[in-house]
């Protein structure tokens, strides 16, 4: 959608997600890029502004959880 082929600009992205609120269908505000590279990442976070849809989002680098794995990736607010 929208929001993968937006984050394609800074490289190949492997997996793009909105977070949806499970009772109304609606998005949460946030969702979850996966970059192939960490390159891109890192380009798509150095940029100073992303505007998706009219709304302004932050691209931050998401840290795994105690119970996940490592892996490269970013995170776009917004939404």
């Amino acid at each position: 959608g929208d929001f993968r082929a937006y984050f394609e600009q800074f490289g190949a992205v492997s997996d793009a997600i909105v977070m949806v609120d499970r009772s109304t269908g609606r998005s949460r505000g946030f969702g979850f890029v996966t970059f192939a590279m960490d390159e891109s990442a890192l380009a798509c976070m150095r940029a100073k502004r992303h505007e998706i849809h009219g709304k302004y989002v932050d691209c931050k680098s998401a840290e795994p959880g105690p119970n996940e794995g490592g892996g490269g990736g970013g995170g776009g607010g917004g939404g």
